[in-house]
Formats: structure tokens, C-alpha cells, sequence
């Protein structure tokens, strides 16, 4: 039996590397020719970057330049134009990530507006208790913010006005400075000082 000619072998392997690698590069180029996001949701950007991302997952799309063609192309007119500084001067690196969280500060609920909400629910409406649940948990599962939040809506609304400006996370610390509010407010002195009417 006659052995193969080493150049032969080394020549065929080449070819069949390059078949493959042709091949693996056809499936990606179809992977991400098929994918259609949805137009994006302004009500909930949280819900469909999670859907936009099993998307990307489920194609194997990993690209950051990929990721970000996608969702600029998934924008309306008036979501684009929200987010204009960010579309006309891209960053370098991590263009995705400063998109998704560009879109998610300009049209997710703050803490706050989730709180507000939460501690808004009326019963069960037309839901099922679990599926009360689980919007509670959607709105607030950190139960320090939803301490403060609950303090804070039981203020008068005068003090929890002068307190919304502040940053304290801490409850004592913020108990505290309502304390010094209603302090003054009951002496009667002037919690401005500085400004003159």
C-alpha cells in the first residue's frame, strides 16, 4: 500500500479548514440576517432589553458593534431623538452597554416612580394574588429602599418635598432630617434662612 503524499494530506486539511471556516462564517452571516427585534418599548426598556438579549443569546450574536446596530435600528423616530448626543457621538468601546443603559435612564422608572407606584396598589384589581406578587416584586425587592419610601410618604407634604432633594439612602439619617424640618416648622422658624420674600 503506497503512503500519501505528506503535501497531499497538509493541502486537503487546508481545504477542509477553509470549508469550515466558511461555513461556520455562512451560518453566522444567516444567524444574523434572521433576527427582527421588536420596535422598542419605552413603557418597560428593563423587559425588552431582557427579550432583545435571549434574542441575541439564542444567535449566538456577541459582537458589541452588532449588539448596537440592532437596537439603534429597533428605535423610533421620538427614541432616537431622546438619546441624539449618544447615536451622533458613539463611545469607542462598550457602545451597547452605553446604549442600553442610556435608554434605560431616559425611559425607565426611577426607584422612586417604582415605589411611589408600589405603594399606590390598590388590592388585586382583576389580578390573580400571584400575579400581584409578582408585580410587587417587579417594582421593589430591596426592602431598605422600600422602607424609605414608605417613610417618606407618611411625612406631611411639605417635609417629604424639602427631603425629596436630598440623597440620604440611610432611614435614620433621613428621620433625622425630618426631624430638624418639623423642628423648625413647629417653632416656627424659617427652615430658609436665606431667602427673603
Amino acid at each position: 500500500m503506497a503512503q500519501p503524499d505528506l503535501s497531499q494530506v497538509a493541502n486537503l486539511t487546508g481545504q477542509l479548514q477553509a470549508l469550515a471556516a466558511s461555513t461556520n462564517f455562512r451560518e453566522q452571516q444567516i444567524n444574523s440576517v434572521s433576527i427582527k427585534l421588536p420596535e422598542f418599548w419605552t413603557k418597560s426598556p428593563e423587559v425588552w432589553f431582557a427579550r432583545v438579549e435571549a434574542q441575541f443569546n439564542t444567535k449566538k450574536i456577541t459582537q458589541d458593534q452588532t449588539r448596537y446596530d440592532y437596537v439603534v435600528s429597533s428605535l423610533d423616530i421620538n427614541t432616537a431623538e431622546e438619546i441624539q448626543s449618544l447615536l451622533v457621538n458613539a463611545p469607542h468601546l462598550d457602545k451597547y452597554g452605553s446604549l442600553k443603559k442610556a435608554l434605560i435612564k431616559t425611559f425607565g422608572k426611577s426607584q422612586t416612580q417604582k415605589d411611589t407606584e408600589l405603594l399606590n396598589l390598590n388590592g388585586l384589581g382583576n389580578k390573580r394574588p400571584t400575579a400581584l406578587l409578582r408585580k410587587i416584586n417587579a417594582l421593589n425587592d430591596e426592602p431598605v429602599t422600600l422602607k424609605r419610601a414608605l417613610f417618606l410618604m407618611n411625612l406631611p407634604p411639605d417635609i417629604r418635598g424639602i427631603l425629596a432633594g436630598h440623597n440620604l439612602t440611610d432611614t435614620e439619617e433621613l428621620a433625622e432630617a425630618a426631624d430638624r424640618i418639623w423642628e423648625t416648622r413647629m417653632s416656627g422658624g424659617n427652615i430658609f434662612p436665606h431667602h427673603h420674600s
